[in-house]
């Protein structure tokens, strides 16, 4: 009883409201939050202390989750080096799922971070660079792609894309420059076309061949 007064002195006495959660097998839960910034602010004990916390969550929810799958296909182009993943098989455990152009459905099994470990082993393996100097050369694509994440309070939680296939063309076009002996040339071309770092190698090459005609693509749909 003397608990049942304490809480609705509290009500009374603070912008306090009742808001539903779940949690566990519980759906009904009820617990008192602030219902104003202000209160949230007295609580904190420090002003300004509501709108810090609004933008890390908009940060941990919308643009770090971004971050992470941008960068992530930014990097299979900048190391040629595929993220692992698996075809989705359909019910009868033997036939792949499609999407709607007919593709097969795949997901990765690797997550962000250990891809970003592997990644980063393979390029310091290639450049002779230690682990510190190879994440400062990426440092500066990292910012690109932050760039253009605008800041989206209004934005859902985003999650994370499943592997994107090189098209065969693509593919071909880039083992037809390494067998020409063009290939340094156009990656070095690419790279400062697209801003990133493209190796001279087939998966890096067809991605940044296939960037290289979807960014010609949407350029040709704006201007028109």
């Amino acid at each position: 009883m003397q608990h049942s007064l304490r809480v609705l002195k509290t009500l009374k006495t603070s912008n306090m409201k009742q808001t539903n959660i779940r949690s566990l097998g519980f759906s009904q839960l009820t617990v008192l939050v602030p219902d104003s910034y202000e209160e949230f602010d007295r609580l904190a004990k420090r002003a300004g202390a509501a709108l810090d916390e609004a933008v890390k969550n908009v940060l941990y929810r919308s643009t770090l989750a971004s971050f992470r799958d941008l960068f992530t296909e930014e990097l299979q182009t900048i190391s040629g080096l595929e993220r692992y993943s698996e075809v989705i098989m359909g019910k009868d455990g033997v036939t792949p799922k499609l999407d709607e152009d007919k593709n097969e459905l795949s997901r990765y099994t690797e997550t962000e971070n250990d891809y970003f470990d592997r990644a980063v082993a393979h390029l310091m393996a290639s450049k002779g660079l230690d682990r510190d100097s190879t994440v400062a050369e990426l440092a500066g694509a990292a910012q690109a792609v932050l760039n253009k994440l605008p800041f989206d309070p209004s934005a859902t939680e985003r999650s994370s894309a499943g592997p994107k296939k090189v098209a065969k063309t693509y593919i071909e076009v880039a083992e037809k420059l390494i067998a020409e002996g063009r290939a340094e040339t156009v990656a070095a071309k690419l790279s400062e076309l697209l801003g990133i770092t493209v190796a001279a190698e087939v998966q890096s090459l067809g991605r940044a061949i296939a960037e290289d005609q979807r960014r010609k693509r949407l350029a040709i749909k704006s201007e028109y």
